[in-house]
């Protein structure tokens, strides 16, 4: 197991939902702006993540507004799940380094 309880044979779906547990402080299955802020404040590894996968954001304000589909104005554990991993997919860190033949 790695640091934090990710272990390396975790799906990256499943490391998106503990990530989703570490910041819904509150437990209701929504992402508030201020526990995203919090998050981004408090806990390198969500900023780490959410940097290394999304479009470039300023405040957690501005995330909240990329990752809410449904515009509640909080995120839900499914907007949250999607976004991360449609930005993951479109990482070139997850593309071949040489295209086969």
């Amino acid at each position: 197991v790695g640091s934090g309880g990710f272990s390396h044979t975790d799906s990256k779906a499943d490391l998106v939902d503990r990530f989703f547990e570490l910041v819904d402080t509150d437990s209701d299955e929504q992402l508030s702006v201020a526990e995203l802020r919090a998050a981004l404040e408090g806990q390198r590894e969500v900023l780490k993540l959410l940097q290394g996968v999304g479009p470039a954001f300023a405040t957690a304000e501005e995330l909240l507004r990329m990752m809410d589909a449904d515009r509640s104005g909080a995120v839900s554990r499914r907007e949250f799940k999607t976004f991360v991993l449609r930005q993951i997919a479109r990482s070139p860190r997850d593309s071949p380094a040489v295209p086969r033949r």
